[in-house]
């Protein structure tokens, strides 16, 4: 990485080298550290190098909502999956208010980031479309009132 790289990282830092992290349990990461503000143009990331991947170049800028929910909703999101044992063409059936998996914990997002932001880049999949509202930093209340109110699931905020 280098000053100037479109980056995204997980919610959960990870150094990426200790033997959990090797193993793919970078959400258990020995050396974890947490931090505030990771969705933000600057900010300061414990273990930036375990944590944080870089684009190719800088993205198209329909890309950039997708590559944003990979640092927090799709990684966990992919998690749920991965937890509930889902494969590409498995059906899952749920009866109830029953689990489709009982085996959760926080995402491993060190592990997913790369394989998901290929995806993204590559366009098979549009994690973005989960933001329903976009509104500028300064309407930051009204994006938190909208969620709350249930007139926004995601809301997208841009500096």
């Amino acid at each position: 990485m280098k000053v100037g790289d479109f980056v995204v990282g997980g919610f959960n830092p990870s150094d990426g080298t200790c033997p959990l992290c090797r193993k793919g349990a970078t959400a258990n990461c020995l050396h974890k550290q947490s931090y505030d503000g990771a969705h933000a143009e600057q900010v300061r990331i414990p273990h930036a190098d375990g944590t944080l991947v870089a684009t190719p170049e800088m993205p198209a800028d329909d890309l950039i909502p997708s590559l944003l929910t990979l640092s927090d909703v799709m990684c966990t999101g992919w998690h749920a999956a991965v937890s509930g044992g889902v494969t590409e063409g498995s059906t899952v059936a749920v009866v109830g208010d029953g689990a489709v998996g009982l085996r959760g914990g926080p995402a491993n997002c060190g592990a997913y980031l790369p394989r998901l932001m290929e995806k993204v880049l590559a366009r098979e999949i549009e994690p973005g479309l989960v933001f329903d509202l976009e509104l500028p930093l300064t309407d930051i209340a009204e994006a938190y009132a909208a969620m709350d109110e249930r007139r926004a699931i995601k809301v997208l905020v841009r500096p």
